[in-house]
């Protein structure tokens, strides 16, 4: 069975605290310089997207930047499980990990990405500036649209919805600081093939 295609995106939704960030990127060093702004983030999501796209089986891969409410994240193409666990690896920092596994007729999610790593990699230095931003994640989400060439059976999950017969579609929320190493509980059965 090959393991399907899809589509994934993470998002840091930074727009329920828009104001503050508005207030905070237009501070400024006593050299001149901002202290903090959306578009830092536009250098490291786009030298990631760069390194995604070079992974064989990955592609239209581009980083997510909206400065006027505070959006941030990266989204690609996948061509099978393989490489969307390579490429959750790279993002996470790692090397090859099965975030999500086939298993005879089931396919399962394993494992979640540090997102706190991803996070806190491009915030300010200030612990107490870190803390406040880590905070204001709280509507950071990911997207995983998984489109299969094999009739789904079962569907066991509250937080997943079935897009016709071989799709499924996950919206999940980034885990806070305590829980970050939580994993998405669900798994897919398939119909056998006749």
């Amino acid at each position: 069975m090959k393991d399907g295609k899809g589509d994934y995106s993470f998002v840091f939704d930074f727009s329920s605290s828009k104001e503050l960030f508005d207030i905070i990127s237009a501070y400024t060093t006593p050299e001149g310089e901002t202290i903090f702004q959306a578009n830092k983030f536009k250098e490291p999501l786009s030298l990631i997207s760069n390194d995604l796209n070079t992974i064989p089986g990955i592609y239209n891969c581009k980083e997510i930047v909206d400065s006027t409410l505070w959006k941030m994240g990266i989204q690609f193409t996948f061509v099978d499980i393989n490489a969307l666990n390579t490429a959750l690896s790279k993002i996470d920092g790692k090397e090859d990990v099965e975030y999500l596994v086939m298993k005879r007729k089931k396919a399962e999610w394993t494992q979640n990405i540090d997102w706190r790593k991803i996070i806190t990699q491009n915030l300010p230095t200030s612990t107490d500036a870190q803390n406040a931003m880590i905070d204001a994640i709280d509507t950071a989400h990911y997207v995983y649209n998984w489109q299969l060439n094999r009739e789904i059976k079962t569907l066991k999950s509250y937080d997943i919805n079935q897009i016709g017969s071989t799709g499924v579609l996950f919206k999940g929320t980034i885990p806070d600081d305590e829980h970050y190493k939580y994993i998405t509980q669900w798994n897919i059965k398939f119909k056998k093939e006749k």
